[in-house]
């Protein structure tokens, strides 16, 4: 115990034991979301509002029971203890014109400053990090709606907008070997990504049935990607910012009302690709040596070419009964397109029957819920990493049952 914290540093590699912990998470949040409306003329209406949120965590781990620790190990000891705080302050603007009885306008800007802080205690393998980051994004937007009758509506729309990193792709708390990706702990910052997307689609209704299409462009500059690869020093799965890269895609999808009396369809699918811009990326070969490789134009990992949804629904008196079915195109698991380390496309199916049991009181009753996963027992690997080349499967959970009663009072 070199840290004089009670936790014992190092052991033998062999050492293993039982034991039983818990982790704890205490916090405390307030913020305040004010909204102004306005109706500035019969065609032109705002709306304004600011978003102050404070976040404050503490974080820590104790082993409630365990067999065969060293000696003087007492009980119920802390064995990782750190403390976040984020902060966003914010605000924006909307503005809503109708130039006529069909077309619509509208336009708005949103400013967000987001601080985020972490500090670690130094126990056992933890080795105390302690960092804090702030972003600032402004993100404006433009759009128009046409109505074209009452049952069909066509749009279009172009914004701008920035994200933060994710708190576990700076630093993974839960893993002590994790270090801070951040210069100052040697490591090239996770940059925030940036994105300019447009959209355009359209509705249609035609009685029991309704159509939708959207078709999008998303063009990001440092997008937060994974490579695909697992990093073992650090024993979590490696992220990169592609200097550019872009996502195309189609979305359709389809609602069929009362095809027989209780009986509604409905589904979506998506027809999209994901590539990368100009890319150097560094791997290494059979004798690993180091190799640059320029990744333009190539598929990103772990994004399909197609995915979709189709559910039934039937309700029969307090009964309703869903399937539904999911399917996933083809997925490569890193960004060098080998065709050796692909995921291959896979059909799913889940079902849930609700009983819905009201009681003589107005708004209380009892939910029987029962719901069945991957009712075919389709075997199947949705993720994967790359480690030198090889590719390792991490297979999907088997058929599985849940059972659930909510009291509504």
């Amino acid at each position: 115990d070199g840290n004089d914290d009670g936790v014992v540093d190092e052991l033998d590699a062999d050492f293993e034991t039982n034991l039983i912990r818990r982790k704890y998470v205490e916090k405390d949040q307030i913020g305040w979301i004010p909204r102004l409306k306005m109706v500035i003329n019969k065609r032109l209406n705002s709306e304004a509002g600011l978003e102050i949120r404070a976040y404050d965590s503490d974080h820590y781990g104790r082993i409630t029971w365990a067999d065969n620790l060293p000696a003087g190990t007492s009980p119920d000891f802390e064995f990782y203890r750190w403390t976040g705080d984020k902060n966003y302050l914010g605000g924006f603007a909307n503005f809503e014109y109708r130039s006529s009885k069909r077309l619509t306008l509208n336009a708005g800007v949103q400013v967000r400053q987001v601080k985020y802080g972490v500090k670690q205690n130094r126990m056992g393998s933890f080795q105390g990090y302690e960092f804090e980051n702030e972003w600032l994004f402004i993100n404006p937007r433009a759009g128009a709606v046409y109505t074209i009758d009452d049952r069909t509506t066509a749009y279009a729309s172009v914004a701008m907008s920035g994200r933060e990193p994710v708190d576990d792709q700076i630093l993974n708390t839960d893993n002590p070997f994790d270090i801070p990706k951040l210069p100052k702990y040697g490591f090239s910052e996770i940059e925030p990504e940036k994105l300019f997307d447009i959209e355009a689609g359209g509705r249609k209704e035609m009685g029991k049935l309704s159509l939708g299409i959207n078709v999008y462009g998303m063009f990001f500059t440092d997008e937060i990607i994974s490579t695909g690869e697992w990093d073992y020093t650090l024993d979590e799965a490696k992220l990169t910012n592609a200097p550019t890269s872009q996502h195309l895609g189609v979305e359709i999808e389809a609602a069929l009302k009362s095809v027989v009396k209780g009986l509604d369809l409905s589904g979506n699918i998506t027809f999209g690709t994901a590539t990368l811009g100009d890319f150097d990326y560094t791997t290494f070969d059979a004798d690993d040596n180091p190799v640059i490789v320029n990744l333009k134009e190539n598929r990103i990992a772990g994004f399909p070419d197609i995915t979709s949804n189709v559910r039934t629904t039937y309700k029969f008196e307090s009964v309703t009964i869903s399937l539904r079915m999911k399917h996933v195109g083809k997925q490569y698991m890193d960004n060098l397109e080998n065709e050796q380390a692909i995921l291959d496309p896979y059909t799913v199916f889940d079902g849930a029957v609700l009983v819905r049991l009201n009681s003589k009181l107005r708004g209380t009753g009892i939910d029987l819920e029962f719901k069945a996963t991957n009712l075919l027992d389709a075997k199947y690997e949705p993720f994967g990493v790359v480690d030198w080349g090889t590719p390792y499967y991490i297979p999907a959970a088997r058929r599985s049952y849940l059972a659930g009663v909510v009291f509504r009072m």
